[in-house]
């Protein structure tokens, strides 16, 4: 790919027929031949008996075939010339289809359901390629309605994992069609058919972690992003172990490895915060459903006792208000716990001043050649991130001044007690530090969320001014 991209850039301002340079028109027209010549969609796949020597000639002509395919990918996507190249150059959606079709007869493999092994079958990267048109072809025609061809797409992906289900990009191709459908229930469930292990939380839980919170699906990304959690903890525990025994038994650049990893890598995760912030939010939004077993519990949905969204967990103005942020502060100690995104906010009134690792597997996505797939910039994942610390930080020091409040005696506002004041100059600090990190240049906030946000900050300022009697 970054040959091909060299050339299309080096051919860029010069004129060519159809707005495309000769020498890049010449490289599709090249393309196009071989996967004309290699289709196998119109032959006979006889009665079943192959000998070796065809069966390899025929995964030969099947490779060749993908590959003119994805040479054809490359140069659309780089020209940016629209669907018109792709629809000349490239074979139609029902020719791949067909082609992909055959190549499950024509090129038999033993299935994992009758005792074969785990193995992906050699068609399937015509469906990720099919898949990637679909989702171009709705990005070009705006007129097109825009869930026709991601059904589409998201049918050829089912049916494919039907055929080739331990193909681990088959079901990442299809969490991000479903992604773009908002189905988030069946982009779970694919989520988890994906058996990622605990040490691939932090680099692959991108993959799903922003559609439960889009879908709705709050208690599951509370229970994604904690595992995520626990993760850190437990491996900043193991490195203090393994380092100390490397010590102990000499291998002193072994130990220096594992701290630099776990200073570097781990502890600044940018995947970590992204989760904290996550968990917080949604922690109010908790289905008490769910928290009594949800779905896969016996008892009748009529017997689940009824919770007012935010009681269990949020701070929703209720006397239990000040025990809830008292855990929360005392919680946020540990850099492994959620509510020490307050702390990590407190730190920060500015993007430049945070110090992170992106840890996410960006190359899962190689696929991804004409589409690719909307995904949070680390710059937001940072903004949205630290934004939720600092909102968390002020409600939690407005829950603890307001339990310290005082009743005015005979008119008269009650005497400040040095905890009052301190409590107070806390949320005032907090108050300012937002303030400067909402204004900040590398901050982007639309004015729908800057209007609720100066409302938060006015209610805040308003219960400062109450308690204390002062501004």
């Amino acid at each position: 790919r970054p040959y091909l991209r060299l050339l299309v850039q080096s051919t860029v301002g010069v004129d060519g027929a159809d707005g495309i340079p000769d020498e890049v028109s010449e490289l599709l027209v090249w393309a196009k031949n071989i996967w004309m010549e290699n289709s196998q969609a119109n032959t006979d796949a006889g009665n079943g008996k192959v000998s070796a020597e065809e069966l390899r000639e025929r995964r030969k002509k099947l490779r060749a075939y993908i590959f003119a395919v994805q040479v054809v990918y490359c140069v659309t996507a780089d020209l940016g010339v629209g669907c018109t190249t792709l629809q000349l150059y490239s074979p139609s959606i029902p020719q791949m289809t067909s082609e992909w079709r055959t190549s499950l007869t024509f090129l038999p493999g033993v299935a994992p359901k009758d005792g074969g092994q785990k193995e992906i079958l050699p068609g399937d990267e015509i469906i990720l390629l099919i898949t990637q048109y679909l989702q171009y072809q709705t990005s070009c025609e705006s007129q097109q309605p825009k869930t026709h061809n991601l059904i589409a797409a998201a049918a050829l992906l089912e049916q494919a994992m039907d055929h080739s289900p331990y193909n681990p990009h088959l079901k990442i191709a299809a969490i991000g069609v479903y992604s773009q459908l908002h189905a988030a229930h069946r982009a779970l469930s694919i989520y988890n058919d994906l058996g990622v292990k605990q040490i691939q939380l932090d680099s692959c839980s991108y993959l799903i972690l922003p559609l439960l919170v889009r879908g709705g699906l709050y208690t599951s990304a509370i229970e994604l992003s904690s595992s995520i959690l626990r993760l850190h903890g437990s491996t900043s525990k193991d490195v203090k172990d393994y380092a100390s025994k490397s010590f102990q038994n000499g291998y002193l650049l072994k130990a220096k490895e594992m701290v630099t990893f776990q200073r570097e890598k781990m502890r600044p995760s940018l995947q970590l915060l992204h989760s904290k912030g996550i968990v917080m939010d949604c922690a109010a939004l908790m289905n008490a459903s769910d928290l009594n077993g949800g779905l896969a519990s016996k008892e009748p949905r009529s017997n689940v006792p009824a919770v007012k969204l935010g009681e269990v967990r949020g701070l929703c103005g209720g006397e239990g208000d000040l025990a809830k942020a008292e855990k929360l502060i005392t919680d946020s100690e540990s850099h492994f716990n959620a509510p020490s995104i307050i702390h990590d906010a407190a730190r920060t009134t500015s993007l430049r001043d945070f110090a992170f690792s992106d840890n996410r597997d960006m190359t899962m996505n190689y696929f991804e050649i004409l589409y690719q797939n909307r995904r949070l910039t680390e710059k937001e994942m940072m903004s949205e991130s630290l934004m939720r610390g600092h909102i968390h930080g002020m409600l939690v020091r407005a829950v603890m001044l307001s339990g310290v409040a005082k009743a005015p005696k005979k008119g008269k506002v009650p005497k400040c007690s040095e905890e009052m004041t301190y409590r107070y100059l806390s949320l005032v600090d907090a108050l300012e530090r937002l303030n400067q990190f909402s204004k900040g240049h590398d901050i982007e906030i639309n004015d729908l969320e800057m209007e609720l946000l100066e409302l938060l900050c006015a209610l805040c300022q308003a219960i400062a001014t109450i308690v204390v009697g002062k501004d």
